[in-house]
């Protein structure tokens, strides 16, 4: 689970800022 959280937020930050 630590695993999948941990992916998604990566995912969550890297479109935060490509986005940005």
């Amino acid at each position: 689970m630590v695993t999948t959280n941990q992916s998604l937020l990566a995912l969550v930050e890297t479109g935060r800022t490509d986005g940005d």
